[in-house]
């Protein structure tokens, strides 16, 4: 395990997530993503945001710098479960493929001191960036759907990404209590209580 940075030194954050800082609007949504890396931003630490989005970009968006890339495979709407849950899975793949090789381009040009996994498919993402560059990497979950599935090797299965980002080996693992049991999923799945 590696040791994480003094605080009181200033760091280069590189963080990874498969979703915008605002998931509806601007300014509106989810605004914990935005708090976290503000909040980093504002206490004199340099904010890296890579994220699959819409397009291929790269912006200042309130002192974070924003890294944005398409990833080329269609969700289907939800009104058509099993399809749209089976190309949230080709996406998915997309995604680990796709943030591998630009966050790693990102972190060899960058140097980040740590590398925050936000959500089920950039955790594994942020283990290989930490491990390459021997820094500490964070996998950070708002809450899982894991729960129900946890107790059976067929839900474990259905739901292998969030499984994988539950037991990728991380320096600290962050799960918003939300009320969906991510300690209890955490102690199923054998992840260290420290």
């Amino acid at each position: 395990m590696t040791t994480p940075p003094s605080p009181t030194r200033r760091l280069r954050i590189l963080h990874l997530s498969p979703a915008p800082i605002y998931d509806v609007e601007d300014g509106k949504g989810m605004p914990s993503i935005f708090l976290g890396l503000k909040g980093a931003v504002d206490r004199g630490h340099q904010v890296i945001f890579a994220v699959a989005g819409r397009e291929n970009r790269d912006y200042d968006y309130h002192g974070i710098r924003v890294y944005e890339w398409r990833i080329p495979v269609p969700v289907a709407p939800i009104e058509h479960r099993w399809l749209h849950r089976l190309s949230q899975k080709l996406w998915g793949a997309a995604y680990y493929v796709i943030a591998a090789v630009k966050g790693l381009r990102l972190a060899a040009r960058f140097q980040p001191d740590i590398v925050y996994g936000q959500f089920l498919y950039a955790a594994p993402v942020a283990w290989l960036i930490g491990k390459v560059h021997g820094i500490p990497n964070i996998t950070r979950m708002y809450g899982t759907f894991l729960f129900p599935y946890v107790g059976s090797w067929w839900g474990r299965l259905w739901k292998a990404e969030e499984v994988l980002a539950f037991v990728t080996p991380c320096t600290y693992l962050i799960c918003t209590n939300d009320g969906t049991r991510g300690r209890d999923v955490a102690q199923a799945l054998g992840v260290p209580a420290e």
